[in-house]
């Protein structure tokens, strides 16, 4: 009878856990997040429901909730690689500064995350060259991810290195024609360098394709107004670059390492 009772009560948290799964993928976080809580009632160290709970936190912004359950799973679980990266992930979306990075094999199949995640760490905390110089040697171990490309151009951004920001921007763009922060920060680029007919193209290209764009859309405001009012006085101040990690997706149930993405979103100051 006691077997059956427990069995009964694990069927229960592991239901509750796949219809907060569900919930969760039709972005209703709230009934989701009642669910799993009752769940992680039953059993405090239910690492789905706590893993669950820090991706609904991250989700709706709550960084320092989404990283406190975030360390609670990896206590649970210090020697997994991928609990690690998403603890990372986790401090690195509530800006706090990495106090040390699990190393792990260089071969192994974590090898990457965990460098990039380092890198973005270094250049939200201002190191850029560190940053960079991790980006360059994830690039020429990678050649084939726009990650490490949109890190590199968010730290010459920084650093108001243009041309040689314009150029690893093309080379994201060659690689993903429709990758939003690098279409994005080049028409940036183009309009500072007053170049409005190849702006306007990134631009209407880009939200072609990613027609909520606020940001794009302003842009491109700026260029149809430049090209009608030839003597307006655009914003001279340099892009400033911010390099984050994408949210985590809302049908996962942990941010998954895809999730990880080095984004330079320059704006104008």
């Amino acid at each position: 009878m006691r077997r059956t009772c427990t069995a009964a009560r694990r069927t229960q948290v592991h239901a509750r856990e796949l219809l907060g799964t569900i919930q969760m993928s039709r972005a209703d976080y709230c009934a989701a997040r009642e669910m799993l809580q009752t769940s992680l009632h039953e059993r405090p160290d239910d690492r789905g429901a706590l893993q669950l709970l820090s991706t609904i936190s991250l989700l709706e912004g709550d960084a320092a909730k989404g990283l406190e359950y975030a360390q609670k799973v990896a206590a649970l679980e210090p020697e997994s690689a991928e609990v690690q990266d998403a603890l990372l992930m986790a401090k690195l979306i509530a800006n706090q500064d990495f106090d040390f990075a699990p190393e792990v094999a260089a071969d192994s199949s974590d090898a990457y995350t965990r460098a990039l995640l380092v890198a973005l760490n270094d250049f939200r905390k201002g190191r850029l060259m560190g940053a960079l110089e991790q980006a360059r040697a994830l690039h020429t171990q990678h050649p084939d991810r726009i990650d490490p490309l949109n890190l590199i151009a968010a730290c010459l951004l920084a650093t108001g290195q243009w041309d040689a920001a314009r150029t690893e921007l093309n080379k994201t763009l060659a690689l993903e024609p429709n990758e939003v922060s690098a279409a994005r920060n080049l028409a940036l680029l183009e309009i500072r360098s007053k170049n409005m007919p190849r702006a306007k193209v990134l631009l209407e290209q880009l939200l072609a394709t990613h027609p909520g764009d606020e940001a794009a859309a302003l842009c491109w405001l700026t260029c149809s107004q430049a090209a009608e009012m030839p003597t307006l006085r655009l914003p001279r101040s340099r892009p400033r670059p911010q390099a984050t990690p994408l949210q985590p997706a809302s049908s996962s149930a942990w941010p998954q390492h895809s999730c990880v993405k080095a984004t330079s979103h320059a704006c104008w100051s």
